[in-house]
């Protein structure tokens, strides 16, 4: 004879009664169920203070049941959080992760659902330092890390619902934006694709949210002085005796250009204006101004 334990339910808030005390859940599978409470404590990840007024209708979270399995006794609210890989832990499993605020956590995804970015399972093995990941929290634990697809490219085109995106090192595809998309440029956020242009260089991702998220990359202004190949490197004028950012490694997928055009680097001549366009430290293109 097969006994099972139910625990806690997950699925999104249909009705929290507090006049009744009734929680209702819509379940992942289409079913329902309705639990009654005494109280309910809630528990968010990187909230404090938060209590059953803040969960509202439409919220993901899990109820946990108390001792007797009949009543919910606490809920944990379901977000993701997204971070960027900052190193990888193979033999513990663990992720050491930074937030956009700048906050770093670790996580261990032994015990984790972990997910590609097509939602298909994914092993530890297939994470590396630079990606970025969101992190499915139920209150404060942990319960599931999914890699987030983030493309380089340039736009082609843009209309009020999509973008075309040149991106670096593959084909042009059309992009649709979804609502609650942004655009960042400039360090301000707008909702308005009017913003971009074609030419713009671009990283586009979706947020923890999953809502797109496109940022443009105005690029830096340097002047050339030559190539170092032996180094691998795009070696820059100085503007100044303390720079010392003036060394730029490119490989055989760093796009070079001139008027929008394929150059190849020995082409580059001292005195040359060129932006440089890079994306998580690493050059992805070189525009001959």
């Amino acid at each position: 004879m097969l006994v099972r334990v139910v625990y806690q339910y997950t699925g999104s808030v249909v009705l929290l009664n507090t006049a009744t005390k009734t929680l209702a859940l819509s379940l992942d599978d289409g079913s329902s169920v309705t639990l009654p409470f005494d109280s309910l404590g809630v528990e968010w990840y990187g909230r404090s203070g938060t209590g059953i007024a803040d969960i509202k209708n439409g919220m993901r979270v899990t109820a946990l049941l108390d001792a007797s399995q009949t009543k919910a006794a606490a809920l944990r609210v379901n977000q993701n959080v997204q971070y960027k890989i900052t190193t990888v832990d193979p033999a513990a499993k663990a992720l050491s992760l930074q937030a956009a605020d700048g906050s770093r956590t670790t996580v261990a995804a032994g015990s984790l659902v972990l997910k590609g970015t097509d939602g298909s399972a994914l092993a530890f093995t297939g994470f590396a330092a630079g990606q970025t990941v969101n992190v499915t929290y139920a209150g404060s634990t942990p319960t599931a890390i999914s890699l987030v697809r983030v493309t380089y490219g340039k736009i082609a085109a843009a209309s009020a619902d999509s973008i075309t995106l040149q991106e670096y090192g593959g084909s042009s595809q059309t992009l649709p934006l979804g609502s609650g998309f942004s655009i960042v440029k400039g360090g301000s956020a707008g909702s308005s694709a009017a913003a971009l242009a074609a030419g713009d260089r671009v990283e586009v991702k979706k947020n923890a949210d999953g809502a797109v998220v496109v940022t443009v990359n105005a690029g830096v202004a340097k002047t050339f002085w030559k190539v170092d190949a032996a180094a691998g490197q795009l070696l820059m004028r100085k503007s100044g005796v303390n720079d010392n950012d003036y060394r730029f490694a490119y490989t055989s997928s760093t796009l070079i250009t001139a008027g929008g055009q394929p150059l190849a680097a020995e082409s580059l001549k001292d005195g040359d204006s060129i932006v440089l366009y890079l994306f998580e430290g690493k050059l992805l293109e070189a525009a001959k101004a």
